[in-house]
């Protein structure tokens, strides 16, 4: 994984932190945020001379590894946290989103992982995801392999959460079809959603056959992968795994609310 690139580290110190003394974060506000993804963060050896806002907040966020930073970067312009001055306005982080998300190839998927406030052992969805669009144009091939495995870890992690012993877990590891049919078993989504489970059984079960074929992980015809496919399969990747993380949540809050009735 690719560091954020020194025009966007700046971009975004000069919004949140920008030379401006009524605007952004204060030098204070930046050390706490930033300890959130590097506890190493912290005042020492600033308390006799600080730098400027803007380049103490470049020096944290490039301080970071590749993933937290973009975790971090995800966070502050969906999330940003209250601050003492003024942060950018709505219409100024749109922007913001609309130029980096180009940049990074990132997708309005990226939006909806960012913000699905993740439980601990679901993090890896947004390296998985990352993964795959910093991919699609260099390599679609390596792209296809990593949809595949955003899938296989999402199926996994669920079927673990959902008390599936790993014996169970490690027959079907790496057979997209039956993890798929394990998780939809867990997730009951066959009583109530034939019809949406039909359709996506297909695209899961055709996932899966394009990877074997075309994926970087087998000596297939990886190097004809055009674009177009891996970033198809991209986005089917993302929306299948924000319904499914979604529905187990949901599946979640009504056991626990059943418990306590």
């Amino acid at each position: 994984m690719r560091r954020l690139r020194a025009d966007l580290v700046t971009l975004l110190a000069t919004e949140f932190a920008g030379n401006n003394p009524k605007r952004g974060f204060s030098f204070d506000e930046i050390i706490n945020f930033f300890k959130k993804y590097d506890s190493s963060i912290s005042k020492e050896g600033y308390e006799r001379i600080r730098p400027p806002r803007k380049d103490f907040f470049e020096i944290c966020l490039n301080s970071l590894q590749p993933l937290q930073q973009i975790i971090s970067m995800l966070d502050l312009l969906n999330n940003p946290p209250f601050s003492k001055y003024s942060m950018p306005t709505k219409d100024r982080i749109e922007e913001i989103k609309k130029r980096i998300f180009s940049i990074l190839n990132l997708t309005p998927i990226t939006d909806e992982i960012a913000t699905l406030h993740l439980e601990v052992t679901f993090t890896d969805l947004i390296n998985d995801w990352y993964r795959i669009v910093s991919r699609i144009r260099e390599s679609p091939a390596a792209s296809i392999t990593a949809s595949r495995t955003m899938i296989e870890n999402l199926y996994i992690t669920i079927l673990k959460k959902s008390n599936i012993s790993k014996n169970e877990i490690d027959k079907i590891k790496g057979d997209l079809g039956k993890l798929h049919k394990a998780v939809c078993k867990v997730l009951e989504l066959d009583s109530w959603a034939k019809k949406i489970i039909s359709g996506l059984s297909s695209l899961i079960y055709g996932m899966a056959e394009i990877s074997n074929i075309a994926g970087d992980r087998h000596s297939g015809d990886y190097k004809s992968v055009m674009f177009e496919i891996a970033e198809f399969i991209a986005y089917i990747t993302g929306s299948i795994s924000i319904f499914i993380y979604k529905v187990f949540l949901i599946k979640g809050l009504i056991g626990a609310i059943s418990k306590k009735e």
